[in-house]
């Protein structure tokens, strides 16, 4: 006699996620998924264990030059909101798939707000990279993100990145600061990237790895920290 198979459920949602957390204009982003947003009975695994996919409202793939991009690795949403079009509350469609393929859809939103950090300095920085392809991928421009702040000392929260253009790739972007004692940071980041020769640090250039730093870094300075600090 024959018998029916176990049936099999998409994976449900266990905790609805509405919104994640907002970001703020020029500073990097980054919002792991909840570990709990997704469970799958048949196959007993939460969210790690499933295959995620991050759409547009339209259940489109993600255009390679939007600001944010999904890594399906560590399931994190990430980015760079550089332009003004970033602005606003953004909605996305996340995709979970179980091992037999069966999907279940969320949508939920991302709100990015007008930065009113404080900036005192400006860096400017060239990368010997071939500025077309990298201009047009988002993870590209996280990944040197990320390494910039390993390399200077800087926490990413602390960056405001305010534009690449081309020239292999120059980089501008500031450091935050809210008061004079955080100017030392100015200093402790160029310290760490540049040596007095006005070449990159073979620290840096090691940190930097695809995006090998060329030429010297060009600081502005101004209100609070507008002296220069003194050389030791």
């Amino acid at each position: 006699m024959p018998t029916t198979p176990p049936s099999n459920n998409p994976p449900r949602i266990a905790n609805r996620l509405r919104a994640g957390p907002a970001g703020l204009l020029y500073v990097p982003y980054s919002f792991l998924i909840p570990i709990n947003t997704f469970y799958d009975d048949e196959d007993d695994v939460d969210t790690r264990g499933l295959d995620l996919e991050l759409r547009t409202l339209d259940g489109l793939e993600l255009p390679p030059d939007y600001w944010a991009y999904f890594n399906k690795t560590s399931q994190t949403v990430a980015g760079i909101p550089l332009a003004f079009l970033a602005l606003g509350p953004a909605t996305f469609v996340l995709e979970a798939r179980d091992s037999a393929g069966l999907v279940t859809r969320l949508a939920f939103t991302i709100l990015i707000n007008f930065n009113f950090l404080t900036t005192t300095n400006t860096l400017v920085q060239t990368f010997d990279v071939d500025f077309s392809s990298f201009n047009s991928d988002s993870t590209q421009k996280a990944d040197l993100v990320e390494r910039l702040s390993s390399g200077a000392g800087v926490q990413q929260d602390l960056m405001l990145v305010q534009s690449f253009t081309s020239g292999s790739v120059r980089l501008l972007w500031s450091i935050a600061t809210e008061s004079s004692s955080d100017c030392d940071k100015i200093h402790e980041a160029l310290d760490r990237m540049e040596s007095p020769n006005g070449t990159p640090t073979p620290q840096f250039v090691s940190i930097m790895g695809p995006f090998p730093p060329v030429g010297s870094i060009e600081v502005t300075r101004s209100g609070l920290c507008a002296v220069t600090p003194p050389t030791v």
